[in-house]
């Protein structure tokens, strides 16, 4: 009896996979995506509590775009933002947003240089005026070390610029502000 079900179980087995085997794979299937898996980058919820934006990579036209969804429907309500708008159409791989939600940072090129640090170009993007700026090259700073909550920049100008960098991180928040004050050096 039991060798009986043993092999009627077996045969059972085998007839029901043996057809699912006889798809061929080609590597064009394999090299094409077919099998990778999907799912969603980091989700960052608004403040409002009804929203929240996901980073999205259409993988036919290769634009990155920040799209904001509903909670309550999972419907996508608008896009924020996306590379096309970026000058130099660079794809970002992260972004944040400033502490009232007006301004977005956002992060392209990134390579890692130690640890948790890491450099790139960076962008602010304004989301009530539509303007975008490129940190570095707009207000002439470099951008010294970024880790996961904070950038570090090194700008050095006449207290008007200074002041101009610093309204503009403001809505970020800045954590510490260093100045060394007028530094004269003789040659020779």
């Amino acid at each position: 009896m039991n060798k009986s079900f043993l092999l009627i179980f077996l045969i059972f087995c085998f007839i029901d996979y043996a057809p699912a085997q006889q798809k061929k794979l080609s590597l064009e299937e394999l090299w094409s995506g077919a099998f990778v898996t999907k799912g969603m980058e980091s989700i960052y919820p608004l403040k409002n509590g009804k929203h929240y934006t996901v980073l999205n990579t259409n993988k036919n036209t290769g634009v990155v775009s920040i799209d904001k969804y509903d909670y309550s429907t999972l419907e996508k309500i608008e896009t924020v933002v996306t590379s096309q708008e970026i000058p130099s159409k660079a794809l970002f791989s992260s972004y944040a947003f400033s502490a009232d939600e007006s301004k977005l940072l956002l992060a392209t090129e990134v390579v890692p240089i130690y640890r948790r640090s890491k450099v790139g170009i960076y962008y602010i993007y304004d989301l009530i005026t539509k303007e975008i700026i490129q940190i570095a090259d707009t207000i002439e700073a470099k951008i010294a070390d970024v880790g996961r909550n904070s950038i570090t920049l090194e700008a050095f100008g006449d207290q008007a610029k200074i002041n101009t960098i610093l309204e503009l991180f403001k809505p970020f928040g800045i954590k510490e502000i260093v100045r060394t004050g007028r530094i004269a050096m003789a040659k020779g």
